[in-house]
């Protein structure tokens, strides 16, 4: 379970902080300390918390794509690399025949 702040459970999550000992000083001990994440186990889940990214760091505009949409996205030009290379393939295979077929009636 990962930690971040742009849901409603997270917010619930962090309301229920105020009861947890064990997880504030885990929160506490992290923002003091010079590691890049902590990670303790809460409620039988492991949590993992690490420091949010530099607002430069964001690429704001790609926040409206979802996983599905970066998915589906990333299938099709893979699928389209892969058709041009067997085309490209295919082509070669059938310069270099046409080749050998000239050469041998000569």
């Amino acid at each position: 379970m990962n930690l971040n702040f742009s849901n409603i459970e997270a917010e619930e999550f962090v309301k229920d902080l105020k009861t947890k000992k064990s997880i504030k000083e885990l929160l506490v001990g992290y923002i003091f300390s010079e590691r890049n994440h902590a990670v303790c186990d809460f409620e039988g889940n492991q949590v993992k918390v690490t420091r949010a990214p530099e607002p430069t760091d964001i690429l704001w505009e790609n926040l409206e794509y979802c996983n599905v949409k970066n998915t589906k996205t990333w299938i099709l030009s893979n699928a389209v690399i892969f058709i041009i290379m067997v085309l490209s393939f295919g082509i070669i295979f059938l310069v270099n025949w046409g080749q050998v077929n000239i050469l041998k009636e000569r």
